[in-house]
Parts: C-alpha cells; structure tokens; sequence
C-alpha cells in the first residue's frame, strides 16, 4: 500500500470517514503537483503515467474505505475510478 493512502484509510478504520474523505479530497487535489515536483524533468507522458497510478492507488483506497463503511454505490464508484486511472496509466506502457 501506498504510503500517502494510509492515513485516510486510518481515519476510516477509527470510524472518522468524514475526516477520511476530506483527506482522500486533498490527496486527489494534490496529486497533479506532487507529480510534477517528484519527477522533475520527466516527458510528459511519463507524468501522466504517474499520476494515473497516484489516482488509482487513491481510488482504491477510497474503494476500501467505502466498503468499510458498508456504502456499496460509493465503493463502485471509486472501483470504476480506480480501473479507468489504471488502464489510463497502462496505455502509456504500450
């Protein structure tokens, strides 16, 4: 597991998910920048590789979080998420 994921998925776990979303928010917010600044000098399909990762390693998280919290309609969502971010990150490999 990622190591950026881990604090939502700890907020959820102490039953402080509204806390946990906020977190996931910031994350998604944040990741394009992140991005940027950890991989300086980079082609550009080499950051938007990345950052399909970043989001996919997010979404998964909100996915188990959000079956966690026993909300199915939000959990799919983030899985649907989850697998358009990795398949777009997969199409920079090919």
């Amino acid at each position: 597991m990622d190591w950026w994921v881990r604090l939502p998925l700890y907020l959820q776990r102490a039953g402080r998910m509204s806390e946990a979303a906020v977190e996931f928010d910031w994350l998604i917010e944040d990741t394009i920048p992140r991005v940027i600044e950890d991989y300086q000098g980079a082609t550009d399909e080499r950051l938007a590789e990345a950052s399909h990762r970043r989001f996919h390693a997010i979404y998964e998280a909100m996915r188990i979080a959000w079956e966690r919290e026993g909300d199915a309609d939000k959990a799919l969502a983030a899985e649907t998420r989850a697998k358009e971010h990795l398949q777009a990150a997969t199409n920079y490999l090919t």
